[in-house]
């Protein structure tokens, strides 16, 4: 009979549990006190962290109605919100009828036109034509700044005019004297004023304001359409004019009147709120720091005084934030690409754009120093359309601010005044060779 031999026994094999703890314990006493410990035990027992918190809500321009601006207060705050934000929106302030009727002339303007740029004409002509009729726009694919006559539809869209006048219409010197039911009386006379028709509620909507920084002799420098087509791309990110100085005064601002619904595909103007002054974050004189500082420090600014930081410059005693050379940092240093300058203001504190989604008849007010660009139309199919906004612009008198393109047409440089808007008219007594705008 072979031998039997015992197999070695596993240690804990045919112990029991209780026995096979103790073992352990016995072998390594930490153990069980790390885990009867009440710190181990409130470990194991604590709740789960708290989600993290909702992202902020997107920055939003701020908007008023046109019946706001009638009061004192209204007025008030519509240039407070320009003077903080560099932008605002006004709803409803030219009626709908008046953009209709406008953007159907511009339309008929504007195929006008660009007949008179195509190869059929020597190209003399063709760039005549270019000069005489268009204005320069960044990225000019798919986008054209189309030059506006002050006929009579145009005119009846400003909102500070007045169509009531004491005296008679008189169709030889076509001016604007006449009451709103004698655009009713001949089909001539209907199709007289489509830019003077816009104008006329537009500034009757927002004199008070541009009066507030420009004072009321203001100057008309733009007066012009911008056309997006389907397929635009991006405008990069850019100001109009560039600061003057540290806290130097606004000098021009822009109208923008939506003439027809703007959607999101339609590629709506969006602005950077707050980009439009150098704001001073900290002040190391001897004298009191003034909050206010950015609005009225009398510094000269120069751009090699900025290099601190991207977004911080020093001027003196005064630490300064400045989104223009931010902007134009992060296009120079940002690698390129349609998205280096937003990247760069958003690394130095600014808000993201914010789209303008304007219906028919409101306007955006934008100080020119405020970064801004047009995006992209990606309309297409059967919603495929252009977008056209008419727009205006006003400047202190005999002081333009260098970097506009003060899109206008040449005889109507340095004529017309905010204060006499209600007399506009064309210098020749004529509409222009285009027809009706």
């Amino acid at each position: 009979m072979a031998d039997v031999v015992d197999a070695p026994v596993p240690p804990g094999v045919g112990v029991p549990p209780s026995e096979d703890a103790d073992a352990a314990a016995a072998a390594d006493p930490s153990a069980t006190s790390s885990i009867d410990s009440p710190d181990a035990r409130a470990d194991s027992e604590s709740p789960p962290p708290p989600p993290p918190p909702p992202p902020p809500p997107p920055p939003v321009l701020e908007t008023m109605h046109a019946t706001d601006l009638l009061k004192d207060l209204g007025r008030e705050a519509a240039a407070d919100a320009l003077a903080r934000n560099g932008a605002v929106v006004v709803r409803a302030a030219v009626p709908r009828r008046e953009c209709d009727d406008a953007l159907h002339q511009i339309r008929r303007r504007l195929a006008r036109a660009v007949a008179k740029t195509m190869p059929v004409h020597p190209a003399h002509a063709r760039h005549a034509a270019s000069a005489r009729y268009f204005g320069d726009v960044a990225s000019p694919s798919g986008r054209r700044d189309l030059k506006l006559s002050l006929s009579r539809p145009v005119l009846r869209t400003l909102p500070g005019a007045s169509l009531r006048p004491p005296l008679a219409f008189n169709p030889r010197f076509r001016r604007l004297s006449t009451p709103t039911d004698a655009f009713e009386l001949h089909p001539d006379i209907a199709l007289y004023g489509t830019t003077l028709s816009v104008l006329l509620p537009l500034l009757r909507c927002v004199r008070a304001p541009l009066a507030a920084f420009l004072t009321s002799d203001a100057e008309l420098a733009e007066l012009a359409a911008l056309c997006s087509e389907p397929g635009a791309k991006d405008q990069p990110l850019h100001p109009d004019t560039q600061y003057a100085g540290a806290g130097a005064h606004c000098a021009l601002i822009t109208a923008f009147v939506a003439l027809q619904d703007v959607r999101p595909d339609m590629g709506p103007t969006e602005v950077v709120p707050g980009s439009h002054v150098r704001r001073v974050l900290s002040y190391a004189g001897s004298l009191a720091f003034n909050p206010d500082a950015h609005t009225s420090t009398p510094f000269d600014s120069a751009s090699d005084s900025f290099e601190l930081h991207l977004d911080v410059a020093s001027y003196g005693h005064y630490t300064l934030r400045d989104a223009h050379e931010a902007l134009t940092r992060g296009n120079v240093f940002g690698g390129g690409g349609i998205t280096a300058g937003e990247d760069a203001l958003t690394n130095a504190g600014y808000p993201s754009p914010v789209p303008a989604l304007l219906c028919v008849g409101d306007v955006l007010l934008m100080d020119s120093r405020t970064i801004h660009r047009g995006t992209a139309n990606h309309s297409c199919g059967v919603t495929a359309t252009d977008r056209l906004l008419l727009y205006c612009s006003f400047q202190i008198p005999k002081n333009a601010p260098p970097g506009s393109t003060y899109t206008m047409l040449d005889e109507y440089k340095g004529r017309f005044k905010l204060s006499g808007y209600e007399t506009w008219a064309d210098p020749h007594g004529r509409e222009n060779e285009l027809g009706e705008m």
